[in-house]
């Protein structure tokens, strides 16, 4: 069994457009910060897509996610091409910054990579996402 991708976002048009993206995929969407965090003590995690700019986030809250759920790949998406407040984080715990509107095919090259590269890999994930 894969293990679920997040959505992180607080516009419910956006998660669901990336849910419809994703629909073969197990996908969660999740719309505040308290809401994911109780989700992540609860369930099982891979990857976790943040809207940085509908979900208000630091340094230390990543730094912390990343501390206690390290096997956790995370992956922004912002209209902004930088985030200065954001700069240990982006350079440490987050793995790509995509650009909104996402490029579904550079959103599906990313979790390619993280999955392919998990154990063991999941066909499901490649006959999805070719």
């Amino acid at each position: 069994m894969m293990k679920r991708i997040v959505v992180l976002d607080s516009d419910v048009a956006q998660c669901q457009e990336i849910s419809i993206l994703l629909s073969s995929l197990d996908v969660a969407a999740m719309h505040s910060l308290p809401e994911l965090q109780e989700y992540l003590t609860e369930s099982d995690c891979r990857v976790i897509l943040i809207d940085l700019d509908t979900i208000a986030i630091d340094n230390r809250t990543l730094v912390q996610m990343k501390r206690q759920h390290p096997e956790i790949d995370i992956i922004a998406k912002s209209e902004l091409p930088f985030h200065p407040e954001l700069e240990e984080a982006l350079r440490s715990h987050i793995l790509a910054c995509l650009t909104k509107p996402l490029d579904p095919d550079e959103l599906v090259f990313w979790l390619k990579s993280i999955f392919q590269n998990s154990s063991p890999p999941d066909k499901s994930l490649n006959q999805t996402l070719s």
